[in-house]
């Protein structure tokens, strides 16, 4: 059970997989989008995607999978819980359990801001230039508030994370001690 909660290095194996199925995602999306006579750039998209080989190395772990901005609940203290640690329900549990980079549900919680975003905007006369501009403000802030907090933590940990030392905690967990806590999505 401790091994599930290690992280392992993104291996070559991982993102073909990944980019097939990034691919695979975009080539549908595309389609149904031309249907409804709605351009977009997939070669553009394609090559973007192609980016991913910068996690060659970096570290996957078990994610929440479904994470955005309605699975954080605030407490009456002020601290948050992060709710339904499931993962997307659609998927099978082997998919759930998945280890995958902790950027996707960094990216799921991003994407959430720019949902919310629009909804604040929907919400009210959406040619309201201030109603607008708070809202991209908003927006702006919550996301690099988001980025710089998850950067910050990275840096903090990277002693703790890095694939050497999550190999030495993998084989100790392994010997019947208590991992160490760093696992957080």
């Amino acid at each position: 059970m401790a091994a599930a909660i290690f992280g392992e290095p993104i291996g070559a194996q991982d993102l073909a997989a990944w980019r097939q199925a990034i691919h695979d995602e975009v080539r549908t999306a595309t389609y149904a989008l031309a249907q409804r006579n709605i351009e977009v750039d997939a070669l553009a998209l394609l090559a973007r995607a192609d980016g991913i080989e910068a996690l060659t190395g970096a570290l996957k772990t078990r994610h929440h999978g479904d994470y955005h901005l309605g699975q954080v609940l605030e407490r009456d203290d002020g601290s948050f819980a992060i709710n339904r640690f499931r993962g997307r329900t659609v998927q099978t549990l082997n998919q759930r359990r998945e280890k995958r980079s902790p950027l996707r549900d960094v990216a799921g919680l991003l994407r959430s801001f720019d949902y919310a975003r629009n909804a604040a905007v929907r919400a009210g006369d959406s040619s309201d230039a201030r109603r607008i501009r708070r809202a991209d403000e908003w927006y702006h802030a919550a996301r690099e508030a988001c980025l710089d907090t998850y950067q910050r933590a990275i840096h903090r940990h990277r002693r703790i994370c890095s694939p050497a030392n999550i190999a030495r905690g993998s084989r100790r967990s392994s010997s019947k001690r208590r991992p160490t806590k760093f696992y957080t999505s």
